[in-house]
């Protein structure tokens, strides 16, 4: 739960920044950030993705409430499309933004850490 409540503020950083027309850099070069924030893939019809990111972190505490299953799905969605944005970062873009990587490698962390909790047996002690 700390992840995805991690990942919701900066979301809800990257979301009201953009709304400014600002970009959100933790640490490295501003114009970094701002270029990756800014690029054709900052956007999915139309939508800045730091508003998608922001309402599927929403969706993904909500799952990760109410249900099992489908926060597991909801996970491995997210960690899909975290590693397509590591990989346009680094590969496509040749640039990465610090606050962007933060959010990425920290959904890739939450998918293996919901995968060992509900795949490796718990010992009975």
């Amino acid at each position: 739960m700390v992840l995805i409540v991690l990942e919701l503020v900066l979301a809800a950083s990257l979301s009201y920044r953009a709304a400014y027309n600002q970009n959100l850099c933790l640490f490295g070069e501003q114009v970094n950030c701002s270029d990756v924030q800014n690029s054709a893939y900052g956007q999915l019809f139309g939508i800045k993705i730091s508003y998608l990111a922001l309402l599927g972190f929403v969706g993904l505490l909500t799952l990760f409430l109410i249900n099992d299953n489908l926060f597991l799905i909801a996970t491995i969605i997210g960690a899909l499309g975290a590693a397509y944005f590591i990989i346009i970062q680094t590969v496509v873009l040749k640039q990465t933004c610090s606050t962007c990587l933060l959010l990425d490698i920290t959904m890739l962390i939450l998918l293996v850490l919901v995968t060992i909790n509900r795949f490796i047996p718990k010992s009975k002690n």
